[in-house]
């Protein structure tokens, strides 16, 4: 029966043959071969054998931090997320800047900025983690910044409005319109008498207007297209919006 140091070597050289396919940048034969190595290396656990080296969990924690990296350059960021989690357990800084990279691509910037603070704290010289750390906290404040703008929006004024339940002012004096029959000839006729004597409009009727009025404009097309002949002109009523020579 082989001793747990000669197993330990043989996990040693499976995860040198993955270090050597990482750095030719087959990360799927790397995978497999950290696999190969993890699979020796827990089973030399599980064995308890008396003679298990002392840095056999580094080793460990390391080949599973290596393979959490191959996981990130395949984006199965999931995986590399689990890898980076259980190298941290056995105690593996290292693996943070692992599980920091695996947050910030799956978007859980919180949890990526934690990460990094580690990463900096107990590798201060790494200019890298430094930078992605400084990338981090700007992401987490501009979130934290459109999170506080953010409100639930309110609904249109025109869909929380009903005219019919809506009185006319005692005070006012003028035309009505009688909401069931709508907008006759004979209210307005009224009305422009209404008008050209500088008098108002009933709110109520001016409200049952401007809703009629979005009713229809919201059932028409925004744009129209008119082909006319050569024979033919239109006469454009009101202001026209940009350079007329665009028409």
């Amino acid at each position: 029966m082989a001793s747990a140091v000669e197993h330990c070597a043989q996990g040693d050289s499976k995860k040198a043959e993955g270090n050597a396919f990482f750095k030719a940048k087959e990360y799927e034969k790397a995978i497999d071969k950290y696999t190969e190595a993890l699979t020796i290396f827990d089973q030399v656990i599980e064995s308890e054998l008396e003679d298990i080296p002392a840095d056999h969990t580094s080793k460990l924690a390391a080949t599973l931090s290596n393979r959490a990296l191959a996981y990130l350059r395949l984006e199965q960021y999931g995986a590399s997320l689990a890898d980076a989690d259980r190298a941290i357990q056995l105690g593996y800084s290292k693996a943070y800047y692992r599980r920091a990279s695996a947050h910030m691509a799956l978007g859980h910037f919180q949890s990526s900025l934690k990460d990094l603070e580690i990463v900096v704290k107990r590798f201060p010289k790494d200019p890298d983690a430094k930078r992605k750390l400084a990338e981090c906290d700007r992401i987490v404040k501009q979130q934290m910044f459109w999170k506080a703008m953010a409100r639930e929006e309110a609904k249109p004024l025109h869909l929380t409005m009903d005219a019919s339940k809506m009185a006319i002012e005692s005070s006012y004096q003028g035309p009505t319109l009688d909401l069931d029959q709508g907008m006759t000839l004979d209210y307005i006729q009224a009305l422009m008498t209404h008008f050209a004597d500088q008098k108002l409009i009933a709110k109520r009727d001016l409200i049952w207007i401007l809703l009629q009025i979005i009713q229809q404009l919201k059932s028409l097309p925004t744009l129209i297209d008119c082909h006319l002949g050569d024979s033919h002109e239109f006469t454009v009523c009101g202001d026209v919006h940009g350079q007329f020579t665009t028409f």
